[in-house]
């Protein structure tokens, strides 16, 4: 898993970004590769951002084969 380069932005007033258990820090982006959801013998690049959704914080994961 590798981070995709911006500074995540930590939101305090907001409390449904940070709990006792957890933080979504908005702008957090990170990489991995793993089974492709599709093809489960070949492997895709998956990539998790955490963005504002209102006042709560939404997780996006986007998929792109072909990962080596």
């Amino acid at each position: 898993m590798s981070c995709c380069g911006d500074i995540p932005e930590i939101v305090p007033d907001q409390s449904s970004f940070n709990t006792h258990e957890c933080i979504y820090p908005a702008g957090f982006c990170s990489t991995g590769v793993y089974a492709s959801l599709t093809q489960p013998q070949d492997k895709c690049l998956y990539t998790r951002k955490i963005t504002h959704r209102g006042d709560k914080p939404e997780v996006l994961t986007t998929g792109r084969g072909g990962a080596s």
